[in-house]
Order: structure tokens, then sequence, then C-alpha cells
């Protein structure tokens, strides 16, 4: 999608001038690279709000069972702001740094010809479940540290 963007920022001087023209001129290529470049940062910082929102939208759609908790941002930020957003930022970069690790590692066994293909997706098979699991009950755990947990009290005691 970015690069997309990235090629409707090129279009007018494509259409209207002579591509060889915008690489020779200095001032223009600049110009080009500047607004690419700002593109991927609003593009970047949009997907890490809309990442930040969107985990705990959905766990309050599943906590809740109504499709219409996803969409509502007030209880959304409101939980979030129950966590903490400085805990919640934290805790969400260190699943973003599992999960980078996590799918290089993967990645690496595709550089390996033939075998490492084989490899890639025997492991991938075997491993994504195990995988997917942690981070649902991640994201989950980081969730409920919204709430206060009260401890249920066995009949016996509370006589």
């Amino acid at each position: 999608v970015t690069i997309f963007y990235a090629l409707v920022n090129f279009m007018p001087y494509i259409i209207m001038e002579n591509p060889a023209y915008i690489f020779n001129n200095v001032d223009k290529f600049v110009g080009v690279l500047l607004g690419i470049g700002f593109g991927l940062l609003v593009t970047v910082i949009l997907a890490i709000i809309i990442s930040l929102i969107s985990t705990i939208a959905l766990i309050r759609l599943a906590k809740e069972g109504k499709f219409s908790e996803a969409f509502n941002f007030g209880a959304v930020i409101d939980t979030i702001r129950a966590i903490g957003w400085g805990r919640y930022i934290v805790a969400m970069i260190i699943y973003w740094v599992i999960s980078i690790i996590f799918f290089i590692v993967l990645g690496l066994l595709n550089l390996i010809p033939i075998v490492g293909m084989a490899m890639y997706w025997l492991v991938y098979c075997i491993v994504l479940v195990p995988f997917l699991l942690f981070s649902a009950r991640y994201v989950t755990l980081v969730y409920e540290c919204a709430s206060p947990v009260t401890p249920e009290v066995p009949a016996e005691l509370s006589e």
C-alpha cells in the first residue's frame, strides 16, 4: 500500500514531465524523496496507533461477545487508560519484538535451498499454533491488567 502511495507522489512528474528530468534535477528529486519519506512516516505512525487500539478492541469483542464492543472507542481508550498507557505500550513493544524475532528465525529457514523450504513449512505448521496461543494469552493478560482481580472466597471461609 505504501508503495502505491509513493507512486502517487511520482505521478504528476511522470505525466507532466520527462521522468529523466526528475532524476537529473536534484531539487525536484529531493522534493519527491521528502514526500515519500513523510508519507512513510505518517503510515508507520498510523499503523502503530491502529495496532494499539485494535488489539484491545478485538479482546473486548471476544470478552463481551458483542461486535459493537470492538467499535466502542470510548471503552477501548478507557481500558488502555486503566492498564496505563506506559505499561501498555511497553507490553506491546515486548510482544512486537518477540513476534519479529519469531518470524525472522522462521524466515531464515527459507534461505536454505530446498531443505530449508521443507523445514520452514514443517516448523511453521508445528510452531505457529503454540505461538498464536502465546500471543492470545499474552495480550489477554495485558487486557486483564485493566480490571482488578477479586479473588473468590470459598463458601466455608465466608461464613
